[in-house]
């Protein structure tokens, strides 16, 4: 097969190893850019228009700018047969590729897979997990099956029972994988990304398709939607959305059947319940840095504190931080405020270990569909400050009685709400207590267990309902 690459940027250059490896020099005959000429990698670089006249079998996009290089090849009269993407080559490369991480035998429960982008510590990924782990518990046989596996989580969902597929050809559904999918009852198909999974699957199985995306989400993925985005109309599941704003965010391209939201295994400690051990306020916003998760407003609301307020408290910034020009300003903003510390990435231990030491979360995010970091907040009877475009604040938190509610983006907003907390931290007791009982009613893994059987049953139904069998 002789390859064409279209893309010469960051995209290829990310993948270049594996293309050549994978795909052996001899199959990529040049490249095509709308913005270069010369040598790349030992071949040439020619103008689509002078490139597309080479004799060959595909060209590849390897760009995050898919949409307007499918166009702009279409218009030069390229067939659409010719044309796909880096992702769909080498999932066609490796379709029937597998490595079995099996820990136990069938159960005498119905056969569950659950697909989702990775195995990781990601919230969404950790959502697939702990429906994974939810439906083990009411005694179905359940798989994970993920295109990336990080190597300590692996080892940990092992050791809690669950059984997991490493398939690299997903979100691509051929032939091979149709097969082996097809001996599951029902497939979960965890966040957007996998809409191709979802789509191909519910062709032949039950799916319910999970949606976790924050708003932003959506304008970044129409550069690779070229092909996945007609084929939403061809699904034939259910939907759901894990909030209220991942619903609205959703709308943007469907329509979703309804909500559920996630559920977290508890893994609150009787010891230090009320009390950080320390004689100040530790304040905690979590989640790694990026202008979406707010630190600026964060600092801001630090920096509007009284000193004498201010002086009482702590506060933490806890997540990966890059070198990114927003990394940069909060380092500034933090020099200028005492008592602001950057602990960087924490691992889940280190994460246990440091909620003893929190008082209060703040998620002062601009967004955020259902952030877990407030859920574990609630789940640790800690006082939680969310901002009112996170999906717990405009679906769960009832402002003043189970945690406050501050207005997204506006650092006087949450200060005031910081100063109530610092203000009446001791008479705040009742507050810690409704934040159990609202983990406990809708996020315990009881609950999830029974809303996420309770949807995937209806899932099974109406679609056999629909294909007038079973």
């Amino acid at each position: 097969m002789k390859i064409l690459i279209f893309g010469t940027g960051k995209f290829y250059q990310n993948r270049k190893e594996q293309l050549w490896a994978e795909f052996g020099q001899d199959e990529v005959i040049g490249f095509l850019d709308n913005h270069r000429t010369g040598i790349l990698d030992g071949r040439h670089i020619y103008r689509p228009e002078d490139g597309i006249r080479l004799p060959h079998d595909k060209i590849v996009i390897m760009s995050v700018f898919a949409d307007e290089m499918l166009e702009q090849l279409l218009s030069l009269d390229v067939p659409r047969e010719r044309i796909t993407t880096y992702s769909e080559l080498y999932a066609r490369k490796m379709s029937g590729v597998l490595k079995l991480y099996m820990r136990e035998g069938s159960r005498s429960g119905k056969r569950i897979l659950i697909i989702s982008e990775m195995l990781d510590y990601n919230g969404g990924a950790m959502a697939a997990v702990y429906a994974g782990e939810a439906l083990r518990a009411k005694g179905y046989d359940v798989c994970l099956a993920v295109p990336k596996i990080h190597e300590k989580l692996l080892r940990e969902v092992q050791d809690k029972g669950l059984n997991v597929i490493f398939c690299p050809t997903l979100p691509f559904i051929f032939e091979a994988e149709r097969y082996w999918i097809a001996s599951f009852d029902i497939a979960l198909v965890n966040v957007f990304p996998m809409i191709v999974s979802a789509v191909g699957i519910s062709q032949f199985r039950p799916v319910l398709w999970w949606i976790h995306e924050p708003g932003e989400f959506y304008p970044l993925r129409r550069g690779n939607l070229s092909e996945d985005m007609p084929s939403l109309s061809r699904f034939q599941g259910r939907i759901l959305a894990v909030s209220s704003i991942a619903e609205h965010n959703f709308q943007q391209v469907g329509k979703v059947n309804g909500r559920m939201a996630y559920g977290i295994p508890d893994q609150e400690e009787d010891a230090d319940r009320f009390s950080n051990g320390h004689p100040d306020i530790c304040f905690a916003l979590i989640g790694g840095v990026g202008k979406r998760k707010a630190q600026d407003v964060f600092l801001d609301a630090i920096a509007l504190l009284k000193d004498n307020e201010r002086d009482l408290c702590r506060f933490l910034i806890i997540g990966p931080f890059d070198g990114s020009a927003y990394s940069q300003e909060l380092r500034k903003k933090s020099s200028e405020l005492n008592n602001v510390q950057f602990t960087g990435n924490l691992t889940r231990a280190e994460m246990e270990k440091a909620f003893r030491q929190i008082d209060v979360v703040v998620c002062p995010s601009r967004e955020d569909p259902l952030p877990i970091v407030v859920t574990e907040g609630m789940m640790h009877r800690k006082i939680c400050i969310a901002s009112d475009a996170t999906g717990q604040a405009q679906d769960i938190i009832r402002d003043g009685e189970n945690g406050f509610i501050c207005r997204a983006g506006d650092a006087a907003s949450l200060a005031e709400k910081m100063v109530q907390v610092i203000k009446h931290l001791d008479e705040l007791g009742p507050m810690r207590e409704k934040a159990r009982e609202t983990y406990e009613k809708y996020f315990s893994m009881e609950a999830f267990g029974e809303r996420l059987e309770r949807e995937l049953l209806l899932t099974e139904r109406e679609y056999w309902a629909k294909e007038g069998k079973k």
